[in-house]
């Protein structure tokens, strides 16, 4: 009796239920020799060839095009490009919403170590360094999970000028970034713009009149939102969210005094170019 097509392809191995393209694919990892062996023989090549060095070198010689609005730039330095789960860690620091106080953080995303966030404030009223915490502010920024706990003093009644720049270990072609912002303020985050610097100067890459969350009622955080850039926005390894000077914008004094910037759930998408590694 003549067997199916089915039939054959299960004869002829695991590989044999592959498509024509996805078979090729997969063959091209491997020698002649190699593709000749029973399945288990090749299965061990192919794993042999997928943890070697030489592929990883030539991964890190093509683009990687991040795709979706949920894992970006921020979440594959984490955690080697998803292979490792992200690292979490618990500590004490001065709390300072009422009255300076310590606050345990438990659970917390560890900043990604290649990933540096730089700010630069200019407040109106400068708080005491050791309740300012400059070093919860990067676990703030890549915090998800909008632990009000987190939001420190350094960061409510900035001026205009108050910018903080994300530095990456690798070129990035951006297509939109993300970002949700703390409950402080969060109505009056606005006249600010996202900017890449070209190595010369720094490009306007999209601009914020209003704070996108206008209309959240007062007490609650702005959740995540994702902004598209212009297509055409230049290559670069350094970003910067800079705060406008409302006073030129608009003549109101008031306004100034009124923004903070309490940055959370901070994710960069578009493509990682070449040279990039794990």
């Amino acid at each position: 009796m003549p067997r199916t097509r089915a039939q054959r392809r299960a004869a002829q191995g695991p590989l044999g239920g592959l498509d024509d393209d996805a078979l090729r694919r997969v063959l091209t990892f491997l020698s002649v020799a190699d593709s000749r062996r029973i399945a288990g023989g090749a299965s061990k090549a192919l794993r042999g060839v997928a943890t070697s060095n030489e592929l990883t070198r030539l991964r890190g010689s093509e683009s990687y095009v991040l795709r979706g609005s949920d894992h970006g730039v921020v979440h594959a330095l984490a955690t080697a490009l998803g292979t490792q789960p992200w690292r979490r860690v618990s500590f004490t620091y001065h709390a300072c919403m009422v009255a300076p106080h310590f606050e345990q953080i438990t659970n917390a995303a560890m900043p990604p170590s290649r990933l540096r966030i730089i700010p630069q404030r200019r407040l109106l009223d400068a708080p005491v360094v050791h309740l300012r915490e400059d070093r919860v502010f990067p676990f703030q920024v890549v915090d998800r999970d909008s632990h009000e706990d987190l939001i420190t003093i350094g960061e409510c009644c900035v001026l205009s000028g108050t910018l903080v720049e994300f530095q990456l270990p690798f070129q990035l072609q951006l297509s939109s970034f993300r970002l949700a912002h703390g409950s402080c303020s969060v109505r009056n985050f606005g006249d600010w713009v996202f900017e890449a610097f070209d190595g010369e100067r720094w490009h306007v890459l999209y601009e914020c009149g209003a704070s996108p969350w206008v209309e959240i009622p007062f007490g609650f955080d702005g959740p995540a939102k994702c902004f598209d850039v212009d297509g055409t926005a230049v290559a670069s390894s350094r970003f910067r969210l800079r705060m406008l000077d409302v006073v030129a914008e608009h003549g109101d004094h008031d306004i100034e005094a009124l923004r903070c910037l309490h940055i959370r759930d901070f994710e960069l998408f578009g493509t990682v170019l070449p040279p990039w590694s794990v």
